[in-house]
């Protein structure tokens, strides 16, 4: 019976032992922080399967990866003694790997209802109060991340360097329904004078277009009456320079200037060349009879004696 009571008693600790797990597994994205009959011990662990002494020895996945704390309905009381409501403010954060145990033995286990979620009903609250309904509405509700997020950040370095905000983001607030209906009615306002501001523009825009259009074709008539005229007055000087080439000639023909033909010889046009060249007659006459002469003298050539 003696022996019995041993076994029953051995089997009964191996139970106990089994049910504390002694074999545990860290997650990926976390570390293993160990306490030891009440006390942090100076050590941390790696994802993976890592053992431990059962009943004395108890430990905690602690995440050190991004994560996303979601804090829901915040009052903003705002300057202008409105009050309204966040639904959600969403903040992602991590705890620094190195920082662990210090910020452990600081704030355990609760650090991030205490740094993040606390502080992010009372940070929201002193930045409202500084701020009128329409600027946390619409005017500066771009900014409200950054400033919250800024404020945060300088109060963790100071108390929590551990912990690191790394974004903000917060859900549009809720209106009392009075002052939803006056915004709406605002809002409709603003898109008919876009809408009008928006014609005009186009208005502007085609006046614009069809201006220079006509420019254009203006400038291009312009240019061409421009080549015409041009066209017209080059014709018309040369008209006036065959005139005149004509009077010249019909004027020293009744002069019994020898008028070049077919059959006169070189001695003649070579005559009537000299004559022009000398006289000063008009320069169309004199390269005309020129160019007779030159080419008469390949026909006729003087004897040599």
């Amino acid at each position: 019976m003696a022996g019995m009571d041993v076994l029953v008693a051995l089997a009964g600790v191996l139970l106990a032992l089994i049910s504390q797990k002694p074999l545990h597994r860290i997650e990926e994205g976390s570390v293993g922080v160990y306490w030891r009959g009440g006390r942090l011990l100076n050590m941390t662990s790696a994802p993976g399967y890592h053992l431990q002494w059962p009943i004395l020895t108890k430990h905690a996945n602690v995440q050190v990866s991004f994560k996303t704390s979601v804090v829901l309905d915040v009052p903003c009381g705002t300057a202008s003694g409105v009050l309204v409501r966040f639904q959600q403010v969403e903040i992602v954060h991590r705890l620094r790997p190195h920082l662990v145990l210090d910020t452990m033995r600081n704030y355990s286990l609760r650090f991030e209802k205490l740094w993040i979620e606390d502080v992010t009903y009372h940070e929201i609250n002193v930045l409202c109060s500084k701020y009128t309904l329409h600027q946390v509405y619409i005017s500066h509700f771009d900014q409200l991340d950054e400033l919250l997020q800024a404020r945060m950040s300088a109060l963790l370095a100071q108390w929590a360097p551990g912990l690191e905000i790394m974004s903000i983001r917060f859900t549009k607030p809720d209106l009392p329904a009075a002052i939803r209906e006056s915004y709406e009615l605002v809002d409709e306002e603003k898109i008919k004078l876009l809408m009008a501001t928006q014609a005009q523009r186009n208005v502007v825009k085609r006046a614009e277009t069809d201006l220079r259009t006509a420019v254009l074709a203006s400038e291009t008539a312009s240019s061409l009456s421009i080549i015409h005229m041009q066209k017209l007055y080059e014709q018309t000087l040369a008209t006036q320079n065959i005139s005149r080439i004509q009077t010249a000639f019909c004027c020293w023909s009744r002069c019994h200037v020898i008028e070049p033909r077919q059959g006169h010889s070189g001695r003649d046009l070579l005559y009537v060349y000299e004559i022009y060249k000398y006289r000063d007659i008009d320069s169309s006459i004199y390269y005309y009879y020129y160019y007779i002469f030159l080419q008469t003298k390949r026909i006729w050539k003087p004897k040599r004696f």
